[in-house]
């Protein structure tokens, strides 16, 4: 018992170890305009918990510029800050792979890592009420 405890750590211990993916990419005018057209999803630096929109607009309410990328900081809360001249810049963060890939996303956790979750956290449960029941 005590190996397939270690084991089901051990799986759920080295997925977590993987680099996020987010797309990254900068400014108005790029070969990927971070609007509609984004890259690929690219691994994060390792301390890196989550991937961000940053979207800025003009006086008139016009996006003017999109930022992508990845962060260890979370939604700020407000998620919209004014900045110079009327406008205003808007932040938004999620912590799956590719979730900032979308030209309005949703926070989302990676389903294949809540469900590693679960299952460990079942399995360490059931050996405790066995254990202790003995």
């Amino acid at each position: 018992m005590t190996f397939v405890v270690a084991a089901v750590v051990l799986l759920t211990v080295v997925p977590l170890a993987t680099p996020l993916k987010c797309v990254q990419c900068d400014g108005p005018l790029t070969e990927f305009d971070c609007k509609t057209t984004v890259p690929e999803a690219k691994d994060c630096p390792q301390l890196n918990t989550h991937c961000f929109r940053n979207d800025t607009f003009n006086s008139k309410n016009e996006l003017i510029m999109v930022r992508r990328g990845c962060t260890n900081e979370k939604e700020p809360s407000p998620p919209c800050q004014e900045v110079g001249n009327g406008g205003r810049r808007c932040t938004y963060t999620c912590n799956s792979d590719g979730c900032n890939n979308a030209p309005g996303f949703a926070i989302a956790i990676e389903p294949s890592r809540m469900v590693i979750f679960i299952v460990t956290f079942s399995v360490m449960i059931s050996f405790i009420l066995h254990t202790s029941a003995n």
